[in-house]
């Protein structure tokens, strides 16, 4: 805190706290300093998968790859790659409840998953990095298309 802030009574007493640059980056930082080599997932819509490095990775390679560099705390980077997370899912979901699809439960996930496990394992897996799974919109129909 500048100290002339400091010096007014309302922030005599006020501990700055400054979080990491980023919600992950907060997140990884509050595990604190585990030894060896390790990894983290953020999972959400989209997620990420990394690790916590000493110094950013520029090579062509890791660009290539998709990996980028996002500050830490304590001067360290998060060296990961975004993958698609729960996007498709949340997707399907808002798809099917605008159209009001018939005996399809999508009240909650709960009552999703209760149904899919009533269902067949499919042939094929989703290739979830395919750019049309990317956008907004009849989730559905693009995966049924793939």
């Amino acid at each position: 805190m500048r100290p002339d802030l400091r010096a007014l009574p309302a922030f005599a007493h006020t501990q700055l706290i400054a979080p990491a640059c980023h919600d992950t980056a907060s997140a990884v930082a509050g595990m604190g300093d585990s030894p060896g080599f390790w990894a983290y997932i953020s999972s959400g819509t989209w997620s990420l998968v990394g690790t916590l490095l000493p110094a950013a990775v520029r090579t062509p390679e890791a660009c290539a790859r998709g990996f980028t560099n996002l500050g830490a705390a304590d001067g360290r980077v998060l060296f990961h790659r975004g993958i698609t997370g729960m996007w498709p899912l949340q997707q399907c979901m808002e798809s099917w409840n605008t159209q009001h699809a018939p005996n399809l439960p999508v009240g909650s996930l709960e009552d999703l998953i209760a149904a899919a496990r009533k269902v067949p394992e499919p042939d094929a897996l989703l290739d979830l990095d395919d750019p049309a799974l990317a956008q907004p919109g009849d989730m559905p129909a693009r995966i049924n298309a793939q």
